[in-house]
């Protein structure tokens, strides 16, 4: 009868607006980005986000948002995300918060991670969180963040970091490391200053 129809007319009008509103919704987000793993040597194991469970990581494995990386002790693995390379040392665990074609967003739980960039362009794009401060390069170059327990630091080889917490922001220059400590309170002390260290991780994927 009538009334059904209208009915009819009443849902796929409501639909129809559905639709629209997913579909705008969709374009408002950002493409997803993917990186893989670009190598790995010893015990290095992946936060599936589809079966939250650990695996054990292969090469060339799609790296996605919302995923993580573990690497074990005397172990080491490299993602590549588009023209940058994150190289994880032995021991550390990185996490990709968000990772998109706006933004390249990592979380280091622990550990050690050089930072290889080819394209001025994304390295904007790019940030390191820890618990005690966010690191962004701010051109191509090689940099590389540590997270401890007695806190973080950001390391400049070539090119030109930022560093940043709830306090302040900082330049780091070349040659330059800069580390936040943490006090018995939890509180990021003032930022301390030194030249970067040459140690055997740094060897290897930085220089």
């Amino acid at each position: 009868g009538k009334g059904a129809v209208q009915g009819f007319r009443r849902w796929a009008a409501g639909l129809l607006l559905l639709t629209v509103v997913v579909g705008v919704h969709a374009q408002d987000e950002p493409p997803a980005c993917v990186g893989r793993i670009a190598n790995l040597s010893g015990d290095v194991q992946l936060f599936d986000t589809e079966t939250q469970q650990w695996v054990a990581a292969t090469r060339n494995r799609p790296f996605a948002q919302g995923e993580r990386l573990a690497v074990g002790a005397g172990a080491a693995a490299e993602l590549q995300v588009g023209g940058t390379a994150l190289a994880l040392d032995g021991d550390s665990e990185l996490e990709a918060t968000r990772l998109d074609n706006q933004r390249l967003l990592f979380s280091l739980v622990r550990g050690s991670v050089g930072l290889r960039l080819h394209e001025a362009e994304l390295a904007s794009q790019l940030e390191v969180v820890t618990p005690e401060a966010r690191f962004q390069p701010l051109r191509a170059g090689l940099y590389r963040i540590d997270r401890h327990s007695d806190g973080s630091s950001g390391s400049n080889w070539r090119g030109l970091l930022r560093a940043s917490t709830a306090e302040q922001v900082l330049t780091v220059e070349p040659g330059r490391r800069v580390a936040f400590a943490v006090d018995a309170a939890g509180a990021t002390e003032q930022a301390r200053w030194s030249a970067v260290a040459s140690d055997a991780f740094s060897v290897a994927f930085l220089q």
